[in-house]
């Protein structure tokens, strides 16, 4: 159920914006000097909406970033800025850029992602739209490194509940919010490197409500560069349980308190499966497996889990054709050289127990 203003008596009225109002896009940067980052800025600086101003952190970058950032200031005055400062991690960069920013809507994007044409003026007219509205986001495409669509992503309407049920973070990336309620909010939390924006997705939806937009606006880039789920296992798993013990011992919810099980299972579930070596390959997201994925989960995407798993076992059958392929051969040939066997008999135990078990995958065993 999405949060109203009623349920929250801390929510304050808040400005409607207009078609003239600043909206200051932060983008956090750290060594992404080249063309995943130029494209980003590009795909924000091509925006129709007139007051946009995007405002890029380099947070302490080693390569040929900073003069990156100052070229496109000289290109695009009066549009685009930019500041340096030590590396302090993505939370505390973002709240730097938010903090130096001017106007009443806020939003970020990650320099390797991309904002689709349009993006801003859609969900700033769905914020003007709606008073009580503090937050729009939109439907995302996930992207490979050349651009390339390899799929899309629908959340589903933001819930607190099941946000906080599913371990799912639901406000994917495009989303702009007004600077008021994140200052009633409070800024992102530092402590939380990896799972920041889930965390401030609960706060904010305290001061209102966050509006979907079904139709795809912004880009995530899946790449060998990002950092991947497997990689960050040990450390999500422990900001997991973290913020749930500090959500329920905050706050008297009933409608939290009725999925606490649930969350906690679902925390303790996730961390097992990301802390797993191997379980995600390089650039790519764990999906959750759950029936009723493809309504209540943003981490589903276009495939359903049947479609999923189906590959998965047409990628297993494949394999064992080939096995038996190999076997084939290996009969073969041993008909044809009658010292093929006599080789296999005086081999080593290791190397014939080998060959058996191949045998055995050959024969659809397992």
């Amino acid at each position: 159920m999405t949060s109203t203003s009623a349920d929250h008596p801390e929510q304050l009225a808040v400005e409607t914006p207009d078609a003239h109002d600043r909206v200051t896009v932060v983008v956090p940067v750290y060594n992404r000097a080249g063309r995943l980052l130029e494209e980003a800025l590009d795909s924000l600086l091509s925006q129709d909406y007139t007051g946009l101003e995007v405002l890029a952190i380099d947070d302490g970058s080693t390569d040929t970033t900073p003069q990156v950032l100052g070229e496109y200031a000289e290109r695009h005055p009066g549009r685009f800025r930019w500041a340096q400062q030590e590396n302090q991690g993505q939370a505390a960069t973002l709240n730097r850029g938010f903090a130096m920013a001017e106007g009443p809507l806020l939003g970020y994007l990650s320099s390797d992602d991309l904002l689709l044409p349009g993006a801003i003026s859609r969900l700033v007219a769905e914020l003007a739209a709606d008073r009580d509205a503090v937050l729009a986001y939109p439907s995302y495409q996930v992207i490979d490194e050349s651009g390339e669509v390899v799929d899309t992503m629908t959340p589903p309407e933001y819930s607190r509940a099941d946000s906080v049920r599913l371990q799912d973070t639901i406000v994917g990336p495009g989303a702009v919010f007004r600077a008021s309620a994140l200052k009633r909010a409070g800024p992102l939390r530092t402590d939380l490197p990896y799972l920041w924006d889930s965390e401030l997705w609960l706060r904010l939806s305290r001061m209102g409500r966050f509006i979907r937009v079904e139709e795809p606006l912004a880009c995530w880039r899946r790449h060998g560069g990002s950092l991947t789920v497997a990689e960050r296992g040990r450390e999500m798993a422990d900001e997991r349980l973290r913020i749930l013990d500090r959500l329920f011992a905050e706050e008297a919810d009933p409608e939290l308190e009725a999925v606490r099980d649930q969350a906690y299972r679902n925390a303790y579930v996730l961390a097992a499966t990301v802390v797993s070596p191997g379980f995600n390959g390089a650039g790519e997201r764990y999906f959750v497996v759950d029936s009723h994925a493809r309504e209540v989960s943003a981490s589903a995407g276009s495939e359903s889990t049947e479609t999923r798993l189906a590959k998965a076992r047409d990628q297993l059958d494949a394999q064992r054709r080939r096995i038996a392929e190999l076997e084939h051969e290996v009969q073969t040939l041993r008909a044809r050289h009658p010292l093929t066997r006599l080789a296999y008999e005086h081999a080593p135990p290791g190397l014939r127990g080998l060959a058996r078990r191949l045998r055995g995958r050959g024969s659809g065993d397992g």
